[in-house]
């Protein structure tokens, strides 16, 4: 479905997936989240190619084999548009979950535990050294001093943000099952190719009006760097680096604090 122009049958009586399965990425997951959210410059996505990369080489140990893998991007290449569509297609008309599925609840169950981690690492560490390791934890900072935590008890600020982070997880899960259903039935009625266009036109905008000309040269550029991976068959979480090293290179060059921070 990724060369057509219409969104795949969604199935709207499903139920979430076991628990166990997911019981190892995620606790892995919530490692290197944890980590990632004490270092500067890093967030959620470097975590999550950590993750990825760890999951595809145990993968490859153990002998397992599906779309996906890192070393079998490079097969996708090879395959025809219609060769895609056909096992695309297979796969969602079979009613058995094939490997691309299987993979695809990882990487969701991944995802969900980095950002989680690195929500309370980062909330953590702004109220245990005063730094902002996160675009929200700096507004946060902007908004109100922050009391540091300086004894053996955690802050008032700190236990509270914990506890409205925990109760929103808790609230978000039954909140999920109901609106998604409904969200399914709303792409399904949005043509796809509208609004993946709307999407563009709105990101353009948006980039003009905040950054002007050197803001729309970087999201050309980035778009352009967007699309060669597929076709060279790598995953685009390898041209990070096209980022990460000119932040880098500018932080290098400035002061650090006691703790070898910025």
């Amino acid at each position: 479905y990724a060369t057509t122009s219409h969104i795949p049958p969604q199935n709207e009586d499903w139920t979430l997936p076991p628990a166990k399965p997911l019981l190892v990425p995620c606790f892995w997951s919530g490692v290197a989240g944890a980590s990632m959210g004490v270092l500067p410059g890093m967030t959620a996505s470097q975590a999550t190619v950590l993750v990825m990369g760890g999951r595809n080489v145990a993968a490859k140990v153990q002998g397992k084999e599906g779309f996906g893998m890192d070393w079998e991007t490079r097969r996708l290449t090879e395959m025809t548009d219609e060769e895609l569509l056909e096992i695309a297609l297979s796969e969602a008309e079979g009613g058995v979950e094939g490997p691309q599925t299987k993979q695809d609840l990882e990487v969701i169950a991944i995802l969900s535990a980095v950002n989680t981690a690195v929500t309370v690492m980062v909330l953590g560490f702004l109220y245990i050294i005063g730094r902002s390791r996160s675009g929200a934890t700096l507004a946060l900072k902007m908004m109100y001093p922050i009391d540091t935590w300086s004894s053996a008890e955690p802050t008032a600020d700190f236990v509270r943000l914990i506890a409205v982070t925990v109760a929103a997880g808790l609230m978000a899960m039954p909140i999920m099952r109901v609106v998604g259903k409904g969200m399914l039935r709303l792409h399904a009625a949005i043509p796809l190719q509208q609004m993946v266009m709307g999407v563009i036109i709105f990101v353009s905008a948006l980039v003009w009006f905040t950054t002007g000309f050197i803001g729309i040269g970087v999201l050309i550029i980035g778009t352009i760097l967007g699309l060669i991976p597929p076709r060279v068959g790598i995953r685009r979480s390898h041209g990070m680096g096209i980022i990460i090293v000119p932040i880098m290179i500018y932080t290098f060059s400035q002061a650090q604090d006691a703790f070898g921070f910025l």
